[in-house]
């Protein structure tokens, strides 16, 4: 029991922390928060996590040193008397990292090995494949690029069906600068699997590389219909320049405030509590707010005993945005100073009967991957002609904007 335990902790600490920008009493407190996990306190080391989120409730990284810390204490005694609530506070926090900071791959591939593992590192179902797929990871850490490849193509013999070794190859063809099979082996990695994100962002980088800018941004688009929250994809596509304008995450404009107070279930914030918002939004802010809190509340009342975490989903948080435009559209219709682009977007997306396909991209969680799913199959092009008709005309809009 001692070395599994052993093994885990050493698992849990290896992820590194970007503190290299944040305040120095962060990355000390951090540190000293590493050593009590080491050291098995966790009595204490839960103590001080709940304390520096509370010091530091916008802090990326204090989110995340807390989220290793629950889940830490988590593992080590699942069965022991604070378990559910140790699990319970830790993917609260992971959470929280994702609204903070939507372009971190940390914590999206943290989210996404508690939520859904099997997607993390799929393996082929053919022992035999699987044994040539290791050979080909070990040639490609030794740079012996030939003996990869060949490897690979035993892999896709065995398991034709297998996606990622169809997207390994991709990665090689493209990085030597082989487009025409790079495009080749991305297309059929993206066939084989529709819903791995992968396939579709090597075809866009293939297409960039190519300077066919169109075709790369629809293979980004398809790529986040795959999932919407994969990082790399919204990297790539804040960099091509598209009319003189980058494409934004809006969840990057989501004030961290309302965040805070929603995990803290206040469910009547003061202006006072909202002091960092704009003054002219914060009716609509407050209404969400208070749909969120009032929905977990009473959701916990409701729920399963046998579920140890609370499960945010797409409905909570359709229900809160709308929530929020009733009192936003008022506001806009009594003041035409009033705007928000966050809020401006979310109501011109509802008006035109989006609002959906919005709060998919915007907020997209890996708890939210049934709804998604079940959403895609009853309107298929709809996350497409979203994009298509509020994000890539907003942008070049914005580009075109003059400066001063």
């Amino acid at each position: 029991m001692h070395k599994i335990r052993s093994f885990f902790l050493l698992s849990i600490l290896s992820t590194p922390f970007l503190v290299a920008q944040s305040e120095q009493d962060i990355e000390k407190r951090i540190e000293g928060l590493m050593s009590l996990v080491r050291d098995l306190n966790f009595d204490q080391a839960v103590k001080e996590a709940s304390q520096l989120v509370t010091d530091h409730p916008h802090s990326y990284e204090a989110h995340m040193a807390a989220f290793q810390t629950h889940f830490g204490a988590f593992r080590y005694r699942p069965d022991g008397p604070n378990s559910a609530q140790y699990l319970e506070t830790a993917l609260q926090r992971l959470n929280f990292s994702r609204r903070l900071a939507p372009h971190s791959y940390e914590a999206w591939e943290l989210s996404l090995s508690f939520w859904n593992p099997v997607r993390l590192n799929p393996r082929p179902k053919n022992p035999e494949a699987e044994g040539f797929l290791r050979e080909a990871e070990d040639f490609l850490v030794d740079g012996e690029t030939q003996k990869a490849i060949e490897a690979l193509e035993q892999v896709i013999d065995l398991e034709a069906t297998y996606a990622s070794a169809y997207a390994h190859l991709g990665e090689i063809y493209l990085s030597a600068g082989e487009y025409d099979e790079a495009l080749r082996f991305s297309r059929v990695a993206a066939d084989r699997d529709p819903n791995d994100p992968v396939g579709f962002l090597l075809l866009a980088r293939t297409y960039a590389m190519l300077g066919e800018g169109e075709e790369a941004m629809g293979n980004l688009i398809l790529s986040l219909k795959a999932d919407p929250g994969y990082p790399p994809t919204w990297q790539l596509m804040t960099q091509l320049d598209l009319g003189g304008a980058n494409i934004e995450h809006m969840a990057l404009h989501f004030p961290k405030p309302v965040l805070w107070l929603i995990d803290q279930e206040i469910e009547e914030p003061t202006d006072e509590d909202l002091d960092q918002v704009s003054e002219v939004t914060r009716p609509a802010w407050k209404a969400y707010i208070n749909t969120k809190v009032r929905w977990k509340k009473f959701t916990f009342q409701r729920r399963n005993p046998q579920f140890k975490v609370y499960r945010y989903t797409f409905r909570e948080e359709l229900t809160a945005i709308t929530d929020l435009l009733v009192i936003w559209k008022e506001i806009r219709a009594s003041s035409s100073e009033a705007e928000d682009l966050l809020l401006d977007q979310w109501l011109e997306a509802s008006q035109a009967g989006a609002l959906d396909a919005a709060v998919f991209v915007d907020t997209f969680m890996e708890q939210f991957r049934h709804d998604f799913t079940m959403w895609k199959l009853e309107y298929p092009d709809k996350f497409e002609e979203y994009f298509y008709k509020f994000i890539l005309p907003r942008a070049s809009s914005r580009g075109s904007r003059p400066v001063g």
